[in-house]
């Protein structure tokens, strides 16, 4: 029992393809065990383009899942905690580009929050902030 495991372990992160081999160089000119190691490590424990923890998409799919009530009064508002924690996740930064989207979400605010389905909010707000 103990060496199926082992060998899941190994080899399930080389052909899952839960990560891109090629932009993370997993296993880029190493064995097969230890490729698939750091393969399997990294991906588990890490966060990143490359790692289960702290895929963007994800992470603001789950932050509108759970805080969607909050977010939609923000957007209502045109800014506030919860509307910036969302933009946070995908990673922008700049404080007048944020000012910018919150104005462009409260102009589309209808348009977005037409209905509760967190995939469809999810690219509303993606198509206006690209």
């Amino acid at each position: 029992m103990f060496k199926l495991l082992l060998i899941i372990f190994f080899t399930l992160p080389s052909i899952s393809y839960s990560f891109n081999a090629k932009k993370c160089d997993q296993g880029a000119g190493r064995s097969f065990l230890f490729g698939s190691l750091m393969s399997t490590t990294s991906f588990i424990s890490s966060t990143g383009d490359c790692a289960m923890i702290g895929q963007t998409e994800h992470d603001q799919k789950l932050f509108l899942a759970i805080n969607l009530e909050h977010v939609k009064l923000d957007s209502a508002r045109g800014g506030g905690e919860f509307l910036k924690s969302y933009i946070h996740l995908g990673k922008l930064s700049e404080q007048e580009e944020e000012l910018s989207i919150f104005k462009q979400i409260q102009k589309n605010y209808a348009f977005i929050f037409k209905d509760d389905d967190i995939n469809a909010i999810y690219l509303r707000i993606k198509s206006i902030h690209g």
